[in-house]
């Protein structure tokens, strides 16, 4: 598991110091540390943006998948309500077709028994 290390900026007003300098944080990174940056921590220009490359290339990676696995659940929802509509549907009409043969056929036990 590797190591995360993390560089804050000073609460300070006015503080010139740096956490962490550039040169520090590539060796950091290149041992296979992981260097998490708090925005504004006061590391010279550009740091941020060299570190943040990278964990923002995985960053929207996973936002792409998570994008398409929503498409996907969100198809297959439209899919499976379809279906259950369609299924419910099928079994309105059959409930139908049962119930005017149960009228149907009252209808003609009763004309039996009437006649007879």
């Amino acid at each position: 598991m590797p190591v995360i290390i993390g560089a804050l900026r000073e609460g300070a007003p006015n503080e010139t110091r740096v956490s962490l300098v550039p040169e520090v944080v590539d060796k950091f990174a290149a041992s296979g540390a992981h260097v998490c940056i708090e925005r504004g921590a006061g590391i010279i220009d550009g740091i941020e943006t060299r570190q943040l490359a990278p964990a923002m290339t995985r960053v929207n990676a996973i936002l792409d998948d998570v994008k398409d696995v929503t498409t996907r659940v969100k198809d297959d929802t439209e899919r499976v309500d379809r279906a259950i509509h369609t299924t419910i549907d099928r079994i309105d009409d059959t409930a139908g077709r049962v119930s005017g043969m149960i009228r149907g056929a009252r209808a003609i036990v009763e004309a039996v028994l009437r006649a007879a």
